[in-house]
């Protein structure tokens, strides 16, 4: 008898998870057309900065003698630089802020006018590399100096070697911060 009342107590529990499991699927494909399984319009597009983003990759360090007494010229806000003119960033002292694109990023695309003005509003000036145009040894050569995981990545580089790292879209708040932090107050 006890064997008889658990096989059926089974077999009811089995028989409900089945029914809830055919009501669920019903129930999505009734639904399915009409957006009621998932809404995304009511989702906050604005992009703040997550601990997944900063420092999330271990740079490398180039080892070049830091020969040079100056940055590259830059004469904009932000300065578009070829891999020749990158290497020169990790051989000096002084402290820069690289901007890692490539052109068919959205996300990119979304980053540079907040980039700029950011940099505007902090008085402070970038370079940025852009993956597209470098060929593939100069790829391949660039894991010697940065790494990442993705465009776009934004690096403070400091006495040769790329210190932080943001990855990643971010709002105007989150990247003030970073390169107020890393760059602008120990520069």
């Amino acid at each position: 008898m006890k064997k008889n009342i658990k096989f059926y107590s089974i077999l009811l529990l089995l028989l409900v998870a089945i029914g809830l499991i055919v009501y669920g699927v019903f129930y999505a494909l009734k639904n399915y057309n009409r957006g009621e399984i998932m809404t995304v319009n009511t989702v906050d597009l604005k992009k703040t900065i997550s601990s997944d983003q900063l420092d999330s990759v271990t740079q490398p360090n180039p080892n070049l003698p830091l020969t040079l007494k100056e940055l590259p010229k830059a004469n904009n806000t932000i300065n578009d630089i070829d891999f020749k003119t990158l290497k020169r960033l990790f051989q000096t002292d002084n402290k820069s802020i690289l901007l890692l694109v490539k052109n068919d990023c959205d996300f990119c695309n979304q980053l540079n006018p907040i980039a700029e003005e950011v940099l505007k509003e902090l008085n402070t000036k970038a370079y940025r590399l852009n993956l597209s145009k470098l060929s593939d040894s100069e790829v391949k050569e660039l894991y010697n100096y940065i790494d990442y995981s993705g465009t776009p990545t934004t690096y403070v580089i400091d006495k040769g070697i790329a210190k932080h790292t943001l990855t990643g879209i971010v709002d105007k708040e989150s990247l003030t911060a970073f390169i107020d932090y890393f760059y602008s107050r120990s520069n």
